[in-house]
């Protein structure tokens, strides 16, 4: 499966884009599947977070199991009802897929996802 997803540059970082589906595109995307973190590395890319809207819909083949309320404005502070992106970046687990199911003005819905094995 190819990833591609570009890395902030520090003015975007500045600016407190963290979410944003123009600076995270890949190629699962397309498919409205959840985006998987391979390695634990990989969180050190992150944010931006490069998953997928796909609103309520849940992909066959996926169940939905946790879901996170996350800053996305890149400003929220630690004791809000919102997570910030380095609390939410600890909860990512190796394994698990990743999607946005809702988005607000500063903050989204995050599911956690495992594929279903039959």
């Amino acid at each position: 499966m190819k990833k591609i997803y570009k890395k902030l540059t520090k003015d975007q970082k500045d600016r407190g884009i963290i979410f944003s589906s123009s600076l995270s595109k890949y190629t699962v995307e397309e498919n409205k599947v959840p985006y998987i973190i391979e390695t634990e590395e990989e969180k050190d890319d992150f944010p931006p977070f490069p998953f997928p809207n796909i609103g309520s819909h849940i992909p066959e083949g996926w169940e939905k199991i946790n879901e996170y309320f996350v800053d996305s404005s890149g400003v929220g502070a630690i004791g809000e009802l919102a997570l910030t992106a380095e609390q939410f970046i600890k909860m990512l687990k190796v394994g698990f897929g990743y999607a946005i199911t809702e988005v607000g003005q500063f903050q989204v819905y995050v599911g956690e996802y495992k594929k279903v094995i039959k």
